[in-house]
């Protein structure tokens, strides 16, 4: 038996008549296709409560959830992130590959079989959809910073705007003065590089 009549003879009988499966076997999907939805609409109605959301879930669920996360993340050197999002991609590249052969082996059931492959692939994007929102999704629902520290978050009127860059350039100008200069005009510093790297730590706690 060659290679393609033991696919074929696999796929026959790994694969039945659409007509002829149990009702238990269309079902299994259903709650993993629903997922997706399901948190969407969570997703939704978080925007209705934006305290709630604030108060539950980003100073809750979410802190919980992150100091996890980051504890394990924390002990790579890269970003955790970017791989799955490559490997997702190529997850996806191959899926969609595999599913066309086993299609073409299919022949009379190829139709079968591509919908039955792109369900699971749909109910994959669905649970990671909601594994998506739930991790990190909500935090889209909450108060805005300046809502949390009391702060006016309205638009600024030209004249604001105007005030606040001619603020700047008196400033800039005033320190402008106290910046070293060479003969040409332009900054010298004061010190070596080796000066200017030992004095960072304490200007930096001069500055925080």
């Amino acid at each position: 038996m060659n290679v393609q009549l033991l696919c074929r003879h696999i796929l026959s009988r790994r694969f039945v008549p659409m007509d002829t499966m149990a009702p238990k076997s269309l079902l299994k999907a259903i709650p993993w296709l629903l997922a997706g939805p399901f948190f969407y609409l969570l997703f939704r109605l978080s925007f209705l409560w934006p305290d709630f959301t604030e108060t539950v879930y980003s100073r809750g669920i979410f802190r919980f959830v992150n100091q996890g996360v980051s504890s394990l993340t924390g002990l790579l050197s890269f970003s955790l992130a970017e791989m799955l999002l490559y490997a997702f991609l190529l997850f996806c590249v191959v899926f969609f590959l595999w599913a066309l052969i086993c299609a073409a082996l299919a022949q009379r059931k190829w139709w079968f079989v591509l919908i039955k492959r792109f369900a699971a692939l749909l109910c994959v994007f669905s649970c990671l959809y909601a594994l998506f929102i739930g991790v990190w999704g909500f935090n889209y629902a909450r108060n805005s910073l300046g809502e949390n520290l009391g702060l006016d978050a309205s638009p600024a009127t030209v004249e604001e705007l105007y005030s606040a860059c001619e603020a700047l350039v008196q400033r800039a100008n005033a320190l402008r003065s106290k910046v070293p200069e060479g003969p040409g005009g332009v900054f010298e510093p004061g010190f070596s590089k080796a000066e200017m790297m030992g004095r960072t730590a304490y200007y930096y706690d001069k500055a925080a």
